[in-house]
């Protein structure tokens, strides 16, 4: 009787995973979604196409296009995996700043993005190239 409670307890166990798992991978690309959206309207603020969220490697030239002076190069530090987090932390100084945000900005950008970048995308600010970083 025992190996039949046990097979029932393993059954709703992977069951729970199971839904756990739909549940979790659902709130994961509503996220991606989210952030894509937001992404498409800072490009379109910055007066480039908002499609270049879509594509890899080309959303983070673009990203560091309009936030860096100097975009070769951060743009080949954010594909080294060493450098990565430095060239993100100064392509979102660059996004704050060309946006004519400040440091309350900047430290949602890096530690709380799910505020930051909906606050620069549907928000009134306004883009200006020569405020880049």
């Amino acid at each position: 009787m025992s190996s039949s409670s046990d097979e029932v307890i393993a059954g709703l166990f992977a069951a729970g995973f199971g839904v756990f798992w739909v549940v979790y991978m659902a709130f994961i690309f509503a996220v991606v979604i989210f952030f894509l959206i937001c992404e498409w309207k800072i490009f379109v603020k910055a007066g480039e196409p908002g499609w270049a969220a879509l594509i890899p490697f080309y959303n983070v030239w673009v990203l560091v296009k309009i936030s860096c002076n100097n975009n070769v190069l951060w743009f080949i530090l954010f594909l080294i995996a060493a450098t990565s987090p430095v060239s993100a932390i100064i392509t979102y100084i660059g996004i704050a700043k060309s946006f004519g945000k400040g440091v309350g900005t900047i430290l949602l950008l890096i530690f709380l993005p799910i505020i930051g970048w909906p606050m620069l995308a549907f928000g009134k600010s306004e883009y200006d190239p020569s405020l880049k970083f």
